[in-house]
């Protein structure tokens, strides 16, 4: 390819990326199932509410319902620390 010019569309640039985002997330879920561990995935739209961040827990491990995040958990707006 060397002295080619490569054309490529935002469009297609875009397809690529995402299609290799979806390849490896199918491949982290079968990974996670294989090995027993539960993944949580936090879609793109979550509003950052430890509330709803909660919630999702619970759904995908209700064993898990009676187990409160501690007040010096990491702040999940900036990932800090109390």
């Amino acid at each position: 390819m060397h002295g080619t010019l490569v054309y490529c569309t935002f469009e297609s640039l875009f397809q690529y990326i995402y299609s290799v985002y979806v390849v490896k997330d199918k491949l982290k879920r079968e990974r996670c199932a294989a090995l027993g561990i539960t993944l949580i995935e936090v879609p793109y739209w979550w509003q950052r509410e430890q509330q709803s961040l909660e919630a999702s827990i619970v759904i995908a491990r209700p064993d898990l319902k009676s187990i409160t995040i501690s007040h010096t958990a990491p702040d999940v707006k900036t990932g800090n620390g109390e």
